[in-house]
């Protein structure tokens, strides 16, 4: 699902765990100067997908690395494909680009895919989710967004075992975007379909949701749906091997499962986490075992609280086992947006070995992986690189049954930087560290700085690094993240906090570089106190002469002029229906930072409905704003 409701698959408890299992050990890490993203284990042994250029890609983890990739050319994706397959070969791709939906299949005992065919003609995709069977039965369903006026729906679209795709259908028609949305889908090994929605179903003024199940043997379409309690959100859908539906769900803090049994309705939400310690998961997953064995593990990304909860056969799920107990402090909330296309799923991994160890992957900082045995963690380690926030963790098996684990990074707000691909083998030898670079700190390219404005300043690596700067006592993930492949030097930015860098009276102000030799574990610190003095804020500008008019295709050009430099200020632009902006819950937004320059445009996408245009100005610290509203021509 979109946001936090995407899947991650899990695997069963087992067997106890092996007493003498070989750790983990990163083999060399692959750089990918064309970048990469999105890597998810398929379902089938040892594959992984990707998203590449022209498409989705396809490898094997082997005893050596990685394999060749295979590219399965669905177009230009916006965003993540997605890949379901079986260990007979059956597999499903799909993506979107930006006007399609673009799938190609894999038959049982297949090796290569078909070609790609296009579902329908889709823009603004920004969840989607795909599932297969054994026999070949596939089913790829989706959610759309249009802007003007904000609406979205769902969609869905299935393939019985040897035939074609039908003509897709609506499970939820346009409706306004007024509560959050997504899909997840699954498929029973008898070619049943499962599909999970969360639907918009709240007011301009009380956004809500609702989540409803959907299933449809081969065959047979999707019966009616059946709605979760209200506050009851699935994060996580799985079929069993005797066809039990499984939802993993979060509600009111804490981690519930419904059930449904073939033939049978769907179960009350049963907890399955402490009742006195509160988990307000945002990852979950869920999946089978042998025997009737399930098992749900949680995460919750701000805390780092970790779980999981298993079921034997037909008796009650167990006490819940803690793996990274919740913090003593409530976690700081973030707030993200971003534009809608299909997003990574989440990294919450969890797979089981052939000898029936069972492995968690999770990411806090960097890669952490625990083994479980009956109700107990029996192993932890941690791996990958401390300066870079591994993506994409996928836990893998071997045809040997060696665990291994796989995961990408890149620099922290670089889309465009160079990717790795990283991988770590059960029982590989460990490879020896490079010595850590030496770090010089140079002196900052001006030492007097207004309160928004940012610090500029050189650092040196004597030898191929990663790079981590902050200034006086900001997180690192506020910082500055840069690698370098050889020796050289970066100018590093960094942005000012809420009161500006330069204090108040002249004095130093200190500068925290953490190195280490690309993707090693060990981190060097460097430190420099250079003198920086605070000038005066520029004056902040008046917004003069908007002028608005209409263009082609529903846009909407604003010009206008500031009284003076405007640096160190956001411009934002907003078209409304009505002059009040708080009456309109569709309105058309742009921004730009502010420049030296006098003069600005912006052209408003999606606004042919538009009547009136706001423009303000506002300072980046002290939030000091001044704004002007303008009628729109007709």
């Amino acid at each position: 699902m979109s946001g936090p409701c995407r899947l991650a698959v899990v695997v069963a408890l087992a067997l106890p765990a092996s007493a003498d299992a070989a750790p983990l050990s990163e083999l060399p890490f692959q750089r990918l100067p064309d970048g990469t993203a999105c890597l998810a284990p398929t379902g089938a042994p040892a594959e992984l997908s990707r998203w590449a250029g022209g498409g989705a890609e396809l490898l094997t983890a082997t005893a050596s690395g990685l394999g060749r990739p295979t590219l399965v050319p669905l177009g230009e994706l916006t965003g993540c494909p997605r890949a379901d397959a079986d260990a007979t070969g059956a597999a499903v791709v799909a993506g979107a680009t930006e006007d399609a939906l673009r799938v190609a299949l894999r038959e049982p005992g297949g090796t290569g895919f078909g070609t790609p065919v296009t579902l329908a003609a889709a823009e603004n995709v920004f969840d989607l989710s795909v599932a297969v069977s054994p026999h070949g039965d596939a089913v790829v369903t989706w959610a759309e967004y249009a802007f003007s006026p904000r609406r979205v729906r769902l969609r869905v679209a299935r393939r019985d075992a040897g035939g074609s795709f039908g003509t897709p259908t609506d499970l939820v028609p346009w409706r306004p975007d007024r509560g959050s949305t997504g899909v997840l889908a699954a498929m029973a090994a008898d070619g049943e379909a499962v599909v999970l929605t969360r639907e918009p179903t709240g007011t301009s003024k009380d956004w809500a949701s609702t989540d409803t199940v959907r299933t449809g043997a081969r065959g047979t379409p999707l019966g009616p749906a059946t709605p979760l309690p209200p506050d009851v959100y699935g994060l996580a859908l799985g079929v069993g091997p005797d066809g039990r539906v499984v939802v993993a769900a979060t509600s009111g803090g804490s981690v519930a499962v419904l059930e449904r049994p073939r033939g049978g309705p769907l179960s009350a939400p049963q907890p399955v986490t402490d009742p006195k310690a509160a988990v307000n998961a945002d990852q979950l997953a869920v999946a089978f075992g042998a025997d009737g064995r399930t098992v749900v593990a949680w995460h919750e990304e701000g805390a780092g609280t970790t779980g999981a909860a298993v079921r034997d056969g037909a008796t009650g799920f167990g006490r819940p086992i803690v793996i990274v107990p919740p913090p003593k402090l409530p976690p700081l909330q973030g707030v993200g947006l971003g534009l809608p296309v299909v997003r990574p799923l989440p990294p919450l991994q969890a797979a089981v070995a052939p000898d029936g160890r069972v492995s968690v992957a999770w990411t806090d900082g960097d890669v952490r992986l625990a083994t479980l045995a009956g109700t107990a963690v029996v192993e932890r380690a941690r791996l990958g690189s401390r300066l870079r926030d591994p993506e994409g963790l996928s836990l893998l098996a071997l045809p040997d049954g060696r665990r291994a684990l796989a995961w990408t990074n890149q620099d922290r707000f670089d889309d465009d930087s160079p990717a790795r691909t990283h991988y770590a083998l059960e029982g590989a030898p460990a490879a020896r560290e490079p010595a850590a670079p030496r770090v010089t700190i140079g002196t900052p390219r001006e030492s007097a700085l207004r309160p928004g404005q940012w610090l500029v300043l050189p650092v040196r690596c004597s030898a191929a690094c990663d790079l981590s700067v902050t200034y006086g006592n900001t997180r690192s993930d506020d910082g500055f993240q840069h690698a370098l492949s050889r020796a050289g030097t970066v100018m590093v930015r960094l942005p000012p906090s809420n009161r500006g860098i330069a204090p108040a009276r002249p004095g130093p102000v200190k500068i925290t570089v953490r190195s280490s030799a690309p993707g090693a574990r060990t981190v060097t610190r460097t430190v420099a106190t250079p003198r920086l003095r605070r000038l005066p804020a520029l004056p902040l500008p008046r917004i003069e002469d908007v002028r608005a008019r209409r263009l082609s295709g529903g846009r909407v050009e604003v010009r206008w002029r500031m009284s003076s430099d405007a640096r160190d200020t956001l411009l934002s632009v907003t078209g409304t229906r009505t002059r009040a902006e708080s009456q309109d819950d569709n309105p058309a937004v742009d921004a730009l930072w502010g420049q030296r320059r006098r003069s600005y445009r912006v052209v408003l996408e999606d606004a042919a409905d538009t009547r009136w245009v706001r423009v303000e100005v506002m300072q980046l610290i002290g939030e000091r704003k001044r704004t002007v509203t303008v009628r729109l021509p007709v």
